[in-house]
Parts: C-alpha cells; structure tokens; sequence
C-alpha cells in the first residue's frame, strides 16, 4: 500500500484528528503490511533517483483515545520510506470507546534533505491518513499490559505488542 492510494474524495482535513485520508481498504492485521512512500519526489529534482528525503512516521491513536502516539515491536521503519507493520502489532478499536471513529491516525512527513551550496531547502510535507486495522488477535487490553510491559500478563505470542525497539 502506497499512502497517496486514498480513495477520490475520501480526504477529511489533513490533522490529527481528522486523519487527512483514508486508506482504500482495511489493513489486514493477521498479515505483514508495508506502507511505502519510496516515491516520493525532492520538489527540486526530476526523478526518484535524484531525490534525497528524509522520512518520519508516527502513529496516533483516536481522538477518544486523545490521540496519544503508539508505537511497538512489530512497527518498524519509522525513518525510512517503507513502514513495516508486522501481524498483531496494533489493536483493533472496534469494540472500543472510539467504535465510531476506529482508524488510528498515520502520519508520514517526508523532508528534502540540503544540498551543497543551498542556503534554503524546501519545507518538510506532512500528510495523514486513517487506517481500520482488522484481522487482529490484539486487544486494547493486552496492548495496555504489553507496551509498556506493566504486569506480567502480557500473552506470550503477542511478542508484536511489546514496547518498540527503535527510535520511533
């Protein structure tokens, strides 16, 4: 999945709490998905092989859920133009205080890095969009006790939970 695959006319207002656009399916928890914006383009140069981005993405929970950022184990490549989202990495918000509004909020801001001998670069770009996760075995319970590990009784086989093990 590529973040500009959004459905026509599916864009709310590119925010947190809006969530800019969606994706044009669900993303298939029980599966490895990749969201790849290894297109994107440096406005100053002509093709993806002359561009030099940098690239961050976070997650976001609901607004119900104040929008508090999340992050674990089996999220990976916050700072690379492909974000990995092992199996069960995220927890499904369907039966949640957020059932209304179940997508988590993903941003990705891609920045032209400096070229030699530039006194300005072009402005970072941030853009959003909203996910429905499903297909998951992880609860908002279990993803409470895993990340952080708070108790003991995070399920051994939701290793995808714990906390993250690179800088997100």
């Amino acid at each position: 999945m590529r973040p500009e695959d959004a459905a026509p006319g599916q864009c709310l207002a590119q925010t947190i709490n809006q969530g800019g656009c969606r994706a044009l399916q669900d993303l298939d928890g029980s599966n490895t998905t990749y969201i790849d914006a290894g297109d994107s383009v440096d406005p100053r140069a002509c093709t993806v092989e002359q561009t030099a981005l940098s690239y961050h993405w976070q997650i976001f929970w609901p607004p119900l859920f104040e929008s508090r950022q999340y992050a674990s184990a089996g999220i990976t490549g916050y700072f690379l133009p492909v974000l990995t989202i092992e199996s069960d990495s995220l927890p499904s918000l369907d039966d949640t205080i957020s059932a209304t509004d179940p997508y988590w909020r993903i941003s990705l801001t891609v920045t032209p890095l400096p070229r030699d001998g530039e006194a300005m670069t072009p402005a970072p770009r941030t853009v959003w969009f909203r996910v429905h996760y499903v297909q998951t075995q992880l609860t908002t319970t279990q993803s409470a006790q895993c990340n952080p590990v708070v108790t003991m009784s995070c399920p051994g086989d939701m290793v995808n939970a714990y906390p993250p093990t690179e800088s997100y």
